[in-house]
């Protein structure tokens, strides 16, 4: 993917972005091609090329940009409580409802899943995020639990297409994740 500074280039992927999702209004992520994107974004394949492999990182580079904004707020906040994380998550899913919406209805969970746990990997560098028992070796352990539940319960948000507040939804997100929404005892068999 393109990551340079050339305005022109900026310029290109956001269209090629925009007719990307577009289109995906009104046909099926993987019917779309490559020739339809560039058609609707009025520029070459060859300037496709230049800025990305695939339509899948157009997809990759949408969510990435539609983040940007969770992630200004986690750095420059240097008092964040597990709260204030989850609530802008919140926001974040209900904002972008309708666009995290059209990928899960193209099967593109998994696009989710790989976003959310790189910027699960941002927040380590802001946020103080420990096991209890911190180990090594399990640490890629940690990042798939979490990233994977976190990314799961938004697609069950958007698929319900409940109607909570960032407020109520952030604090769903928190209390499955600090141990307050559930509680497990072993039953006794005979």
């Amino acid at each position: 993917m393109y990551q340079g500074k050339n305005p022109k280039a900026i310029q290109s992927r956001k269209m090629i972005a925009h007719a990307t999702i577009e289109l995906m209004h009104s046909k099926r992520f993987e019917k779309l091609n490559i020739k339809e994107i560039c058609e609707k974004a009025l520029l070459s394949r060859q300037t496709f090329y230049s800025l990305f492999d695939s339509k899948e990182e157009v997809i990759e580079y949408i969510i990435m940009k539609t983040m940007d904004g969770f992630q200004k707020q986690l750095n420059t906040n240097t008092n964040l409580h597990i709260d204030d994380i989850f609530f802008n998550l919140a926001s974040y899913v209900i904002e972008k409802k309708v666009l995290l919406s059209l990928l899960i209805r193209n099967n593109m969970n998994y696009l989710l899943h790989k976003v959310v746990q790189r910027n699960i990997l941002l927040l380590r560098e802001v946020a103080d995020i420990t096991p209890y028992n911190s180990n090594e070796d399990i640490d890629d352990y940690h990042l798939a639990f979490f990233s994977s539940s976190l990314a799961e319960l938004m697609i069950t948000y958007l698929r319900r297409d409940d109607k909570y507040s960032p407020k109520e939804l952030g604090r769903l997100f928190s209390d499955i994740f600090t141990g307050k929404y559930l509680s497990i005892k072993v039953k006794k068999y005979s």
